[in-house]
């Protein structure tokens, strides 16, 4: 596979002040955006950003700190928006006589038709795709008949599932993809679904966490290692924003039914408990479900290194669990120095 997003666009700090009746300040720059797989997205600028006020053009090579701590932009042709933060800067060249050029990267990468306001957006909707685990949805509401004629397909999008937890409304939206309309000569459509968690707003931080949790729940229910896509976000009722952030390689493998511990159908109704208990678990548990599952995503590692997590993840559980009760002995010596 390759890049995640590739597109060119317009960029500016993100606290520029815009003009009335404008959709972009003066001081842009033109370039080229590029997100892997990992999540990590690289700003290949045309020409550096202005820094005003601040040092004349040629001290950018040799400045510390970057002066604003955000980038946001507009990608040519999806007219989509973007917001890059934690930012790494990546070389540039400054030219007196000739062109110049400034590269970015961010760990951290917002991209949607309408983005929330402010330098800290936040989100009342986080969208975790299934895609990949059809097989243990058990998703069957393709109805195909065939004759000698020809075949036609019909699809029934089933009603929503959802589930209320003391912290989210959780609810499951099934949907069809595949094949666009029109003549073709092959075709090819899969029903799959999306996990929507909402609540009260999270900034991006705790969206990114409630997506681990959930990536890491999902590991455990089917019990394989594939990972699940870079989640969406979204704000009152507009558009899904993707989020992208730096984060290890994922498994790819679609999940078979037949691996897993149970198929979704058998746990629907209990569905939401398992996702209450299981963040109840990870605030009282922490380091000894985030050592256990950090083995499951690692795609290769040394057996010492797998037996040396597994066990301090039984010692963290074990002292959050019953914690060591404190020596008098100790106490009383230390006390004495």
């Amino acid at each position: 596979m390759g890049d995640l997003v590739d597109a060119r666009g317009y960029f500016w700090w993100a606290d520029e002040p815009i003009p009335e009746g404008n959709w972009a300040p003066e001081g842009l720059a033109t370039g080229r955006l590029t997100v892997s797989e990992s999540g990590l997205a690289d700003l290949a600028l045309d020409m550096p950003l202005p820094r005003l006020p601040g040092p004349g053009r040629m001290a950018i090579a040799f400045e510390q700190e970057l002066p604003h701590s955000a980038i946001v932009g507009v990608l040519a042709g999806t007219n989509e928006r973007v917001r890059l933060w934690a930012l790494i800067k990546n070389g540039s060249k400054l030219a007196a006589r000739g062109p110049s050029h400034e590269g970015f990267i961010a760990q951290r990468c917002l991209i949607g038709l309408a983005l929330p306001e402010g330098e800290e957006p936040t989100f009342d909707t986080l969208l975790c795709s299934l895609e990949g685990y059809e097989n243990w949805l058990i998703a069957e509401h393709i109805e195909v008949t065939q004759n000698d004629r020809g075949a036609t397909a019909a699809y029934a999008r089933p009603e929503p599932v959802t589930w209320s937890t003391r912290r989210f409304e959780v609810v499951l939206r099934r949907s069809l993809r595949g094949t666009g309309p029109g003549k073709q000569t092959r075709i090819e459509w899969t029903e799959t679904a999306d996990l929507e968690f909402r609540g009260e707003p999270m900034d991006v931080e705790a969206a990114l966490e409630l997506a681990g949790r959930i990536e890491d729940l999902m590991i455990l229910l089917t019990d394989s290692e594939r990972g699940m896509a870079f989640p969406r976000v979204i704000t009152g009722v507009g558009a899904p924003a993707r989020l992208f952030y730096a984060r290890g390689h994922r498994k790819d493998a679609a999940v078979r039914w037949n691996d897993c511990w149970a198929r979704f159908p058998q746990i629907q109704d209990i569905f939401g408990t398992l996702v209450e208990a299981w963040l109840d678990g990870h605030e009282r548990f922490g380091p000894g479900f985030h050592l256990y599952l950090g083995n499951r995503r690692v795609a290769q590692s040394y057996p010492e290194f797998r037996f040396a997590s597994f066990m301090w993840g039984l010692e963290a559980m074990h002292r959050r669990d019953a914690p060591p009760a404190e020596n008098p002995n100790l106490v009383e010596r230390s006390a004495g120095f």
